[in-house]
């Protein structure tokens, strides 16, 4: 315990949690165990230590209370100062050995109130036995490795001092989330607390020091999920609200609350930045695991290879819309390959493609182009140029995939900025638009609004670039209508703060800055990067964009602004 305490504390800023931080008297007092249990501590419990239970379905807060407490730390009075695995330790528990107790290595968050099976299965499965080194895991699990009758505890600055150091001190970080579409564990103010102190601690995705686990069960629910609605999966793990959550004691709530308002989170203060750090840490989840899912499997015959690329063009979206376009890429590059083996593969008595694989190759063959072009490169422009001629000279193409490609072309047109792409850009999106908005003529537009038809923003996509071509030809009203339009109907369609409707309120914006409103063109700026911020994080590429577009615009207007700096790091 020394040892941890010994640990230095990051340096957090100037709010009430750091000065806690920088006051230390009580940890010598109060100190975390610092043991951790292995996989097969957690076997071996499952198989022998529940007889009185059903191991399939008893909750992890059933097992503390009807085996840790009762059968285990009931029987003596001076096991009350103990926990479960100091007995183990001290060979007082038959089938547990001594050896499956270590220091810990990764410090364990999870819900009390799900099964405990399912708890074992998620760190057994999306973190193992051992960990890329080959040592072996040994995981923080209070219900072991805490003193489960012990009546002391801990005072508030504590949980700011010891705890954040105990771990900072653990090289990884597992979140279990149990359900992957509602995380129960960012709704229970303790679980946040332990998040919040990884965030502090700098446990990151990326890395590997934080990691997000879950059950077998739910790792097969997200792959069915992935193929069904890849949309409906990014939109479910961003159902973040930690400010609904809850905890038994109320002044534990209201301390976890207090420090959460008064702090940072990359720029944002309070629960809205923790929310937004919450959204990309399990945003960051989807896309390692949806790859991890695609690299463990190897698919067979034409439907397991169909499924297979289907599986890869989800994880490639996912990887496109996060803005890391190199994973994109070579996801989408794999998909193309084997959707191309598949089609060619077709079972006899079928058509090529005749089962829907010449349609999915279509919509690979548009997302790797989509994807190319975020890579500015001569070779990439060329590519994807070659891979859009393709779908829209294609007659085995649908006219959706054939309107697609020549709208993507038509954007790239106007992207290359001279009067002569730009005038032939404007051209074939005016000829895309006319087959886009048939289907929504008069009434029926809104309608489809109302409805919230999805099949409504590629007309928007398409009237959004267009009016970005209106704006270089120098036609700013008629590329102001649009964009105005566009921005309105898109946040009705999807909410003002998801990503295409803040990329339409940014075109709007610099579609006013250029006829002139550079008042409003900054304070509509200023909105897109507080919510950018928010949203995405400073580091985000649409966010540096948006940054960069707003201090442009503000220079014009000598407009001062009513909203917090940006950070330095995100300028």
């Amino acid at each position: 315990a020394d040892a941890l305490l010994a640990q230095p504390v990051a340096a957090a800023g100037s709010d009430a949690l750091t000065e806690a931080m920088e006051a230390d008297a009580c940890s010598a007092a109060h100190t975390l165990p610092h043991l951790g249990v292995s996989v097969a501590f957690l076997d071996a419990f499952l198989a022998e230590c529940m007889p009185d239970l059903d191991p399939a379905m008893a909750t992890t807060s059933e097992v503390c209370e009807l085996v840790v407490k009762r059968v285990w730390l009931s029987g003596d009075p001076s096991f009350s100062s103990l926990s479960l695995a100091n007995l183990v330790q001290a060979g007082r528990v038959p089938g547990l050995d001594a050896s499956m107790i270590g220091p810990a290595t990764h410090f364990t968050s999870h819900a009390w109130a799900y099964r405990f099976a399912d708890l074992v299965d998620a760190l057994k499965g999306d973190v193992g036995a051992t960990d890329e080194h080959g040592a072996t895991c040994y995981f923080w699990l209070d219900l072991f490795v805490v003193p489960q009758r012990a009546p002391v505890t801990p005072p508030q600055a504590w949980w700011a001092t010891s705890f954040f150091r105990a771990i900072a001190a653990q090289r990884y970080f597992v979140l279990v989330a149990h359900t992957w579409d509602e995380p129960l564990c960012v709704t229970r103010c303790w679980c946040l607390w332990e998040v919040y102190a990884a965030l502090r601690m700098s446990k990151s995705v990326r890395d590997g020091s934080l990691k997000v686990a879950t059950s077998s069960a739910q790792r097969s629910a997200f792959r069915s999920q992935l193929l069904i609605d890849v949309h409906g999966v990014q939109k479910a793990v961003v159902r973040v609200d930690a400010a609904r959550a809850q905890a038994w004691n109320p002044a534990d709530r209201d301390m976890i609350f207090g420090a959460i308002r008064k702090h940072s989170f990359e720029g944002v203060v309070g629960f809205d930045g923790l929310d937004a750090v919450i959204k990309r840490l399990l945003q960051g989840w989807i896309a390692v695991t949806g790859r991890a899912i695609c690299d463990q499997e190897t698919p067979q015959g034409h439907a397991g290879l169909a499924q297979h690329a289907a599986l890869r063009h989800a994880v490639g979206l996912i990887a496109h819309q996060q803005t890391d376009y190199e994973t994109a890429e070579q996801q989408l590059r794999l998909a193309l390959e084997q959707i191309r083996q598949a089609v060619t593969d077709t079972p006899e008595g079928g058509g090529e493609g005749c089962d829907g694989t010449g349609d999915q190759q279509f919509e690979i063959m548009h997302r790797l182009a989509l994807t190319l072009r975020k890579t500015p490169t001569a070779a990439h422009e060329a590519e994807a140029i070659s891979l859009l001629n393709a779908i829209s000279g294609d007659d085995r193409a649908s006219s959706k995939h054939r309107l697609r490609a020549r709208k993507i072309l038509g954007e790239l047109m106007i992207e290359r900025g001279d009067e002569t792409s730009v005038s032939a850009g404007v051209a074939g999106l005016r000829t895309c638009l006319e087959h886009l908005a048939a289907p929504f003529a008069g009434d029926k537009r809104a309608e489809a609004l109302a409805a919230r038809d999805g099949g409504l923003r590629q007309l928007l996509h398409c009237e959004k670039i267009l009016g970005t071509g209106l704006r270089r030809q120098g036609l700013l009203e008629e590329a102001a209508a649009l964009h105005l339009a566009v921005a309105r109907e898109w946040a009705e369609l999807d909410g003002e703060n998801h990503d295409n409707a803040l990329s339409a309120q940014h075109e709007l914006a610099l579609t006013l800055g250029a006829a002139g409103s550079a008042v409003e063109a900054t304070q509509m700026l200023e909105r897109v990067v507080t919510a950018r911020m928010r949203e995405d994080g400073a580091g985000h590429r649409k966010t540096l964009a948006a940054v960069r577009d707003l201090g442009e615009a503000r220079e014009r207007s000598a407009f001062t602004s009513t909203v917090p700096c940006v950070p330095a790091s995100a300028a």
